[in-house]
């Protein structure tokens, strides 16, 4: 990889150490304070404001450098987890400005880091780079939560107590994005991107693009909405922080093994993209019917040594159908938009529907039953990429003979 490919993924992997250090002890946290409903509601807002300043980051590109950008939004990450440290038990009466922010963050954050992945990124070594960019992902999110879930209980054991254990986890997180903003130094530059809300509603959709976000929208019906409730049932059935946090960290372990083989296997066995969605599926299913601690484990298991096939591929179709399209990067930034604004909108409206339909009675209950319903949607997932595969079989130039066999 390029010396710009790896500084990106040492940004990337920052941002998701100190998110994954507090990610899933702030849905706790806010189950703890209020109902698995209201933190359902929380995680929508938050997806809404990042669907908004995703679009919004298309103008703001045209006045700011991706790179101030970056370093706003991790800025901005660290103003957000201060204000949980700072308002405790009070933050759940201050969900909607604390959704706002934190969305807005991810929102703008995200978008200029993917126009950066794209324009360093080769097209020709995006498996390995995405491979090893789910490595560093798993990696991060594997000592994340072990060492949140530690820090919760040592400090719980003094005299500041559990909620207290809980606060100085945000603080320390608010830290290390505070000086990750300071010393991110200077990025690869990159010349102005023409722009245009109009482009969203005008440009021609390939049939690989439409396939592409169709791909996108399958996963945001389902990836983060299913990690808030996993992360609460996990909780309820063990009881305890640094268990939760033990138990997310072996799973992302297993993941970040099997991350660096795939950035091998997948190249030479393209359709090994299957075993992440089979066992997607199959984790799920698992641990519906097995709704105990040995159920967690299989869950985690399952998922740790599969999914990274499924998300490797998923990334890699994305940012070849952006290859295919017509034009250079500067023209194709509206795709990126219209791709993260989607995901974000359905990885919203997952939460909107939680929402609605954890209202309707006992809420562990009809999380759990929530559960069944879910794995169809890997399999969705799995058949568009199957169809994007075949079609680039289809279209593929037949090569020329060589002038010598002519």
């Amino acid at each position: 990889m390029s010396v710009d490919e790896r500084k990106l993924l040492i940004i990337q992997g920052c941002d998701i150490l100190a998110y994954s250090l507090a990610g899933v002890f702030v849905t706790v946290f806010f189950f703890s304070h209020s109902t698995l409903a209201t933190t359902a509601l929380f995680r929508a807002i938050t997806f809404a404001f990042m669907v908004f300043f995703f679009a919004l980051t298309g103008r703001l590109l045209t006045y700011v450098s991706s790179g101030m950008l970056i370093k706003f939004s991790l800025a901005g990450g660290a103003l957000y987890f201060l204000l949980l440290f700072i308002l405790r038990e009070q933050s759940i009466r201050w969900y909607v400005p604390l959704g706002i922010l934190d969305g807005a963050m991810g929102g703008i954050f995200w978008a200029a880091f993917n126009l950066y992945q794209y324009i360093v990124s080769s097209s020709g070594r995006r498996v390995a780079y995405f491979g090893w960019g789910q490595a560093l992902f798993n990696f991060a999110s594997a000592i994340g939560p072990m060492l949140g879930g530690l820090v919760i209980v040592v400090s719980s054991r003094t005299s500041i107590g559990l909620t207290g254990g809980y606060t100085i986890l945000f603080l320390i997180v608010s830290i290390i994005l505070g000086v990750t903003a300071f010393i991110v130094g200077k990025l690869p530059i990159h010349g102005d991107i023409a722009f245009s809300y109009k482009h969203l509603l005008t440009h021609k959709r390939s049939v690989g693009w439409k396939l592409v976000l169709g791909q996108q929208a399958l996963l945001g019906l389902y990836d983060v909405s299913l990690g808030t409730v996993t992360s609460v049932l996990f909780f309820l059935i063990i009881q305890s922080e640094s268990k939760l946090g033990m138990l997310l960290t072996i799973g992302s372990l297993l993941a970040t093994v099997t991350s660096i083989v795939v950035t091998r296997t997948l190249v030479k066995y393209p359709q090994l993209y299957w075993a992440g969605i089979i066992g997607s599926m199959l984790s799920i299913v698992v641990f519906a019917y097995q709704q105990n601690i040995l159920g967690m484990w299989l869950m985690i298991g399952i998922a740790g040594v599969t999914l990274p096939f499924m998300m490797t591929k998923l990334s890699a179709a994305y940012f070849d159908a952006l290859d295919e399209a017509p034009g250079t990067w500067e023209n194709k930034f509206h795709m990126m938009i219209e791709r993260d604004g989607l995901l974000g909108l359905l990885r919203m409206t997952s939460y909107i529907i939680l929402f609605f339909v954890l209202r309707g009675g006992n809420e562990i209950v009809i999380a759990r039953t929530w559960l069944y319903i879910i794995p169809i949607i890997p399999l969705g997932i799995g058949v568009l990429l199957a169809l994007g595969s075949r079609r680039k079989k289809i279209t593929a130039p037949i090569p020329l003979l060589p002038n010598k066999n002519i």
